[in-house]
């Protein structure tokens, strides 16, 4: 059971840590559900394309891209426009996705981080950091699509 102590302390921290975040408590809340629900899918391993646009040059930074992930690894990343794998490098599984977006409220100069959650599977569909006005190449977004079990 909670003490009136603890919840009175709680509830004072709460709020302020909220209004200062770019990523509030509601947000961390819908993260930590997504993510119960997501590794309570009914497989493990599987593929996914993803996106990542950025000021970044190669499409081997950028994509798209399909990934395969077999026990909580990547296993293949294809450019979908080539057929060609690429390394992993910079590429992430589902899992380290949802690892990142809190990390990304805490980087200097990010003004929000909104995130979009599939509504079968519980997976950041979407994930876009905005940055303070007057930053240049700065932002980014991640999409997620086409997640299914592993072929």
């Amino acid at each position: 059971m909670i003490s009136s102590r603890w919840l009175a302390l709680a509830l004072a921290v709460v709020p302020a840590w909220g209004c200062s975040s770019p990523f509030d408590l509601s947000e961390r809340i819908a993260l930590d559900v997504a993510r119960e629900r997501w590794d309570n899918r009914p497989f493990q391993d599987y593929a996914f394309d993803t996106r990542h646009d950025c000021f970044c040059v190669a499409p081997e930074q950028t994509g798209p891209v399909r990934i395969v992930v077999r026990q909580d690894a990547i296993v293949s990343v294809t450019l979908i426009e080539t057929g060609g794998n690429i390394p992993a490098d910079g590429w992430y599984t589902i899992e380290q996705l949802f690892e990142l977006i809190p990390g990304f409220a805490g980087s200097g100069g990010v003004e929000d981080v909104d995130v979009e959650y599939d509504d079968t599977l519980w997976y950041p569909g979407s994930v876009e950091v905005r940055y303070e006005e007057g930053i240049l190449d700065a932002g980014s977004r991640y999409t997620v699509s086409a997640v299914g079990p592993a072929p």
